[in-house]
C-alpha cells in the first residue's frame, strides 16, 4: 500500500492528481501548482510512478506524468486521499472564500469611496474566487508573491474561459498595487466598470464550475 500522510508534497501531488484524473503535468508546473520544490516533487513521482500509480511520457524534452487509472487500488487511494486532505476543512475555506468575494463585490458599489478602492475590492473579489478553485484542487499559492502565484496556478486548469480572464486579472493585480500604495487617481470609471462586469461573471462561473465539477464542495455554495 502506498504510504500518503507522511509526506506533505506527495499530498499534494496526490490531491492535485486526483482532482483532475485526466490531468497531464510536467515537474515544473507540479511546482508551480503546488509549491514544493521541483527535487522534492521528482523524488515523490520516482516513487509513484515506480509503485504503478502513475504513468509517464515523453513529449519533446518534457516528461509528462498522469494518474493510472488502471491501477487496481485507485479507488481505494483516491477514498484515503480524500479524507486524508479533509473535505470539511476545504468545505469551510470556500464558503469564507465566497462569502470575502460577496463582501468585496459589496463594497466596490459603494460610491462614496474611490474608484481606487473600488477597484482593489472588485479584484480582491475575483482573487478570492480564484483561490476557492484552486482549493477544490488542493493548492494553495506559497506566501511569496501570493497574488501572482494565485493567477499562475489557474493557467494549469484547463479552462479556456478562465484563461482569458487571468489576462484581465493579471493586469489588474498590477494597477491594484499602484492604486493602493503608490497613486491616486490610477483607475479610470471605465477601467472601474469593466472589471466590475468582469468580476462578477468570472465569479458566478467559478461557483458553477465548483457545483458541477466539485459537488462534494459545491453543494453548500
Amino acid at each position: 500500500m502506498i504510504e500518503i500522510t507522511k509526506s506533505k508534497t506527495k499530498i499534494a501531488i496526490l490531491g492535485l492528481f486526483f482532482n483532475e484524473p485526466a490531468g497531464e503535468f510536467y515537474l515544473r508546473q507540479l511546482e508551480s501548482i503546488t509549491g514544493y520544490s521541483v527535487g522534492n516533487i521528482r523524488r515523490e513521482m520516482m516513487k509513484l510512478e515506480k509503485s504503478g500509480l502513475f504513468l509517464s511520457r515523453i513529449m519533446g524534452k518534457m516528461k509528462l506524468y498522469r494518474l493510472n487509472v488502471a491501477h487496481p487500488l485507485y479507488n481505494e487511494i483516491k477514498n484515503i486521499v480524500r479524507k486524508t486532505i479533509g473535505i470539511e476543512g476545504r468545505l469551510e475555506e470556500i464558503k469564507n472564500l465566497f462569502d470575502v468575494a460577496n463582501r468585496c463585490l459589496k463594497d466596490a458599489s459603494q460610491e462614496n469611496i474611490s474608484l481606487d478602492l473600488r477597484f482593489v475590492a472588485v479584484y480582491q473579489a475575483a482573487l478570492a474566487a480564484a483561490e476557492s478553485l484552486l482549493c477544490c484542487n488542493g493548492y494553495k499559492a506559497p506566501k511569496g508573491n501570493y497574488h501572482y502565484m494565485t493567477w499562475e496556478g489557474l493557467r494549469n486548469i484547463h479552462d479556456d474561459y478562465i484563461r482569458k480572464s487571468i489576462i484581465l486579472f493579471d493586469s489588474a493585480r498590477q494597477k491594484r498595487g499602484a492604486a493602493f500604495y503608490d497613486h491616486t487617481d490610477v483607475v479610470s470609471e471605465v477601467e472601474f466598470n469593466e472589471l466590475f462586469k468582469e468580476a462578477k461573471a468570472f465569479i458566478s462561473y467559478i461557483k458553477a464550475k465548483i457545483k458541477k465539477e466539485y459537488p462534494d464542495y459545491g453543494f453548500s455554495l
